[in-house]
């Protein structure tokens, strides 16, 4: 592209923006920062890829953003899409941002029109991957492709490609093409060949199977929305582990999402990931979109794992599973069925039972079942054996039409290990079925649902036993001995209504309680909040302008201290505390849910003691939560799943958690991190940090201003928590009938 070709005017900038003339003027006058422009034959022109830059920072506003543009969509990504397909592709333009996965979308879209002469969608589609598959995965063969001249060439080179499975004979890649005389079919390898770039690989299998979503429905496979394939993930934990299993893998979503956030906890431990296919289009398009994600995975051969399972004798750590609801099936492998028989017209629960037979000791799961399932009659005594036998955790009721294609409400079972129940007997329901925004033809989770459903699940699971407080309409643990007058029922909204409290409790003992409570905590933050005043007028006074410092590397100030892959725990003392991602909150450790490592294997594990004034974060998953550690954790040790630093004499330790806490710090983590549906970052990526440093005397003062508010904030944080408990109470005891 040449120099000329690379410039626009402030008009036609303005119109590939889609925005006014007067709001670019504004961009440009108001903003010294603003890509100046060069005068060329007496015409003001602006380089695309430095106004592409620029504006990639202004995010356009929900109101004024397409169907199409997702969260997070700048004015920066509209304009370069709007430049076209060709413009798109070039050099200049890939060097100012990423390619996000709606402008590959668009391309591979357009692509898949072309060749409606001689292909159907669907056929088009799995032209399309397969060889994209090749371009980035078998690179000899793809090398092949390309040499060819003509199609009748292409076709006798893609008529013996095959993918090759270990153990098995190799599989043909390509069928539904290769009879077609169409000559533009060569013309699509050419396409594919100028996508360069190793790194768009995974994007481009995730754009094209949610071009084959949009086109077959949950007919044509088994797609979880990415959505609730981050719910399913985020809810079994940060903890490393080291194997993942999907029994019936769809398009292979969910173990790319799994494998993702092992690989971000565990860095360079080995990972095993297994799948079993219902079919083989299932299989072989499971096996490309891990391969594009660079996940290597053994998948069974194509079948039902209720009825055989493709690997006897192992078991896992995480499963996660979206199989067929109520399937017809005759043949169930009666060795998964220790805990009853299902209907033989209704497998559900046998998919369940498979489930939890291939969780290893303290293995979780987490699947998507049918709404029926959690209350169906005939099914009633293989739900209490589930349940009697510790290993139903959780269920939650997930909102209709959360499946493009069919409006059948889900929900979603948490599993544990047989024999491994380290909670109460009780099974935590959330009903989160108004938890949605609405997209056109279907609804989506938000990610403050997300978040929300994962945030109560862990407010249960650190809670002492017997003594989790619900919220009213959302949330409730009920213990057995009542899911056992309902005939182990499970639906949310069946129980969710009822009051929090136990019935043996007295509400009116509960409330005065929760009243001195309340009155204590009102007292501190009424404190705290005397002195608030007195900080915003030393900082107005003093000014923003006199903070002068310089800007450096994170890794130039502390040492980065990964965590261990992995690391041998127990529940009860003695022992040494392992700090988690879980146990990271308020810019300090938290003493909730603590995890211990044995005496007796504490000195393995020295080099990650944590000393006074160190800084631990998680590193994969819910990033972006620094805390301080405090003389009384000194000595803990850094745990899997979290990164650690130890502040050099440049930098006041307090100083720098306020600052990793704080709005920059968290941008550029949002903008740097590594992965898709779960993102993680490595500690190459954190040493380049950059961060902004005054002088020492300064960073004490600053920690000094910012102080007073961090505790009022956490103290209002709890002041709330204990007026929606005491709203709670009241409630109960309002509504209570006398007696």
């Amino acid at each position: 592209m040449s120099l000329l070709e690379s410039m626009r005017s402030a008009a036609d900038l303005a119109k590939l923006a889609e925005v006014n003339a007067s709001a670019f003027s504004n961009w440009r006058s108001r903003s010294p920062d603003f890509p100046p422009p060069h005068k060329i034959d007496g015409k003001e022109l602006f380089e695309i890829s430095a106004v592409a830059e620029w504006l990639k920072e202004r995010r356009i506003p929900v109101h004024r953003r397409k169907d199409s543009e997702p969260d997070g969509y700048t004015y920066g990504d509209r304009l370069l899409r709007n430049l076209g397909p060709e413009k798109l592709s070039d050099a200049s333009m890939a060097r100012t941002r990423p390619v996000t996965e709606a402008d590959l979308a668009d391309r591979l879209w357009e692509t898949v029109e072309s060749m409606r002469d001689s292909l159907d969608r669907s056929a088009a589609l799995d032209y399309l991957l397969g060889l994209v598959y090749l371009r980035f995965a078998q690179p000899s063969d793809w090398n092949a492709v390309t040499a060819t001249r003509t199609w009748p060439e292409a076709q006798e080179v893609l008529r013996r490609i095959s993918v090759p499975v270990p153990g098995a004979p190799d599989r043909l890649l390509f069928t539904r093409v290769l009879e077609s005389s169409n000559p533009a079919l060569r013309d699509v390898v050419d396409f594919v060949n100028r996508f360069s770039a190793k790194e768009n690989a995974g994007q481009l299998g995730s754009a094209l199977l949610g071009l084959t979503r949009r086109q077959s429905g949950r007919s044509g496979g088994q797609f979880t929305p990415p959505e609730v394939a981050r719910l399913m993930v985020d809810l079994l934990g940060d903890e490393p582990v080291h194997s993942a299993y999907d029994p019936f893998c769809g398009s292979g979503e969910l173990l790319t999402v799994a494998a993702e956030r092992i690989a971000g906890v565990l860095a360079d431990v080995p990972i095993e990931v297994f799948g079993k296919a219902g079919d083989q289009w299932s299989w072989s398009t499971s096996w490309m979109n891990l391969a594009l994600h660079g996940v290597e995975a053994e998948l069974g051969e194509p079948g039902l794992a209720v009825e055989k399972d493709s690997f006897p004798g192992l078991t896992f750590d995480r499963i996660l599973a979206n199989p067929p609801f109520n399937l017809k099936s005759a043949e169930l492998d009666n060795e998964v069925l220790q805990w009853g028989e299902p209907p033989e017209k209704n497998a559900n629960f046998a998919w369940l039972q498979h489930v939890a037979a291939k969780l290893a000791p303290s293995g979780r799961a987490a699947v998507i079942m049918p709404s029926g399932a959690a209350s169906s009659k005939n099914e009633a005594h293989i739900r209490g054996a589930l349940i009697k036998g510790g290993i139903v955790e959780c269920v939650i009721a997930l909102p209709a039409r959360l499946f493009r294609f069919t409006a059948i409400p889900v929900t979603l079972w948490l599993l544990r290990a047989p024999g491994h129940n380290v909670y109460s007997d009780e099974v935590l329901l959330i009903d989160a079925r108004d938890e949605t925004e609405v997209d056109r033809s279907a609804r989506r989770l938000t990610t403050a649902a997300i978040d929300r459903v994962v945030a109560e699940h862990r407010r249960w699971s650190t809670s002492r036993k017997g003594n989790f407080h619900g919220s009213p309409g959302y949330s409730l643990a009920v213990p057995y001995s009542e899911l056992e007058q309902d005939d182990y029922n499970v639906q949310p909204a069946r129980y969710v209504s009822r009051r929090t409290e136990r019935r043996e409790d007295s509400p009116a003992a509960a409330f005065a309680t929760a009243r001195r409570e309340l009155a204590e905590l009102t007292e501190q933050v009424r404190r705290l909040n005397d002195g608030l005043e007195a900080t915003a007028a030393t900082v107005l006074s003093s000014g923003r302008a006199e903070v002068t410092g310089e800007q450096v590397r994170l890794g130039e100030v502390c040492k980065v201290i990964p965590g261990p892959g992995s690391v041998k725990r127990q529940g009860e003392s003695p022992g040494t505390p392992l700090v988690l991602p879980r146990n990271i909150r308020n810019n300090q450790v938290n003493y909730g849910e603590l995890d211990l490592v044995p005496e007796a294997l504490v000195a393995r594990y020295v080099r990650y003691r944590l000393a006074d004034r160190d800084i631990v974060s998680a590193r994969a998953g819910t990033l972006g939560r620094f805390g301080l550690v405090r003389p009384s954790e000194a000595g803990w040790l850094l745990g899997p799943g979290c990164v650690g630093f130890r502040p050099g004499p440049a930098v006041d330790p307090h100083y720098l958690v306020y600052y990793l806490n704080g709005a920059d710090a968290q941008e550029w983590l949002r903008r740097n991190a590594v992965g898709t549906a779960v993102q993680y970052f490595n500690s190459d990526l954190l040493r380049s940090m950059p961060i902004f440093l005054p002088p020492r005397h300064k960073q004490a003062e600053i920690v000094d201003l910012l102080r007073p508010y961090q505790l009022s904030s956490v103290a209002h944080s709890e002041l709330g928590a204990k007026l929606a408990h005491s709203l709670d109470l009241l409630t109960a005891l309002l509504f209570r009938p006398s007696t």
